[in-house]
């Protein structure tokens, strides 16, 4: 539970730093392994997976977050370039240049969700895949939830209890 807690703190706390070309969110790489060990560890109760679909599953996840942590890493950086073309008034042939490369990215983002879920098709029933979909929804939520609790100042509040458990 304190170690939940901490992970979410410290989560919170490299939100609030940014770099140019992070899209306002980089956090370290040991945080990033205990979100994904987290994430793990959630998943694995949700699915009810067995240790022969964990096998696939989780190299095949970390492989995509690692796809699509690069994609938005290059695609901060088109956007801070972006903005930059446009206070420097250039010309439309560079503009729609940068344009062209973000939306080959987010075509790419698109076609590695494609792959890691045709990835998970092969080892997950019906009802495991619709409870990954929901479950992935769901997580997001949650750790949205409490990031911006914990900007708000709801510390002590979020601290009391399981984070998890609230709705």
């Amino acid at each position: 539970m304190k170690t939940v807690l901490s992970i979410l703190f410290l989560i919170a706390i490299i939100s609030a730093q940014s770099g140019p070309g992070d899209m306002g969110f980089c956090p370290p790489e040991d945080v990033v392994k205990r979100v994904e060990t987290l994430k793990m560890w959630k998943l694995t109760e949700a699915l009810d997976l067995t240790e022969e679909q964990a096998a696939v599953i989780f190299p095949a996840m970390r492989e995509f977050r690692e796809q699509q942590d690069s994609t938005r890493k290059r695609l901060g950086y088109l956007t801070d370039e972006l903005r930059d073309k446009l206070i420097s008034n250039a010309d439309s042939t560079e503009i729609l240049g940068i344009i062209d490369e973000i939306l080959s990215l987010k075509r790419q983002e698109n076609e590695n969700e494609l792959e890691f879920m045709n990835k998970t098709r092969s080892v997950l029933s019906a009802e495991q895949q619709a409870k990954y979909i929901l479950f992935e929804q769901e997580f997001r939520k949650k750790m949205m939830k409490i990031i911006r609790e914990m900007h708000r100042g709801r510390r002590r509040e979020w601290m009391s209890d399981n984070p998890w458990d609230r709705p």
